[in-house]
């Protein structure tokens, strides 16, 4: 079964640019949509959540890539905090990416920047770009 489709090829080509937390994850694919014009059809639908956008469909699609064995998270870190890496199977995939330069060369910006900053420093960014997406934050206040 050929497990690639605009989802799977998104997250796997953020994972290509550098190892990342769902957290980052979740904010570099947030922004991605965000800072190109929102564009409704994209893949992933964001929510306002605990921490700013959310999309379950990003865990959903980690969970399948982890099952076909094309993402592993590093070992001995709690699920949530744990960083994702490509497996060699999953470098082997990104070679075959359809995703266009434009989206992946935004993709791959945005994640190294998102991996080289402190969680609130990611949430600070997120929020002053999108408030409507801090609306439900449960950490905002701090920030």
């Amino acid at each position: 079964m050929n497990y690639l489709n605009e989802r799977n090829e998104l997250v796997l080509a953020a994972l290509d640019s550098v190892p990342l937390d769902r957290m980052r994850l979740t904010k570099t694919l947030f922004l991605v949509w965000h800072l190109n014009g929102r564009k409704t059809d994209f893949p992933f639908p964001f929510r306002p959540y605990l921490y700013g956008p959310f999309s379950n469909e990003i865990y959903h699609t980690l969970d399948g890539l982890q099952r076909e064995g094309l993402v592993a998270p590093e070992p001995d870190v709690d699920v949530r905090w744990a960083r994702l890496y490509l497996t060699a199977k999953g470098e082997k995939q990104v070679s075959t990416l359809s995703v266009d330069s434009d989206t992946r060369q935004s993709i791959n910006t945005i994640a190294r920047w998102a991996s080289e900053q402190s969680f609130d420093n990611v949430l600070r960014y997120v929020y002053s770009e999108a408030p409507d997406f801090a609306t439900k934050s449960i950490v905002r206040d701090r920030l």
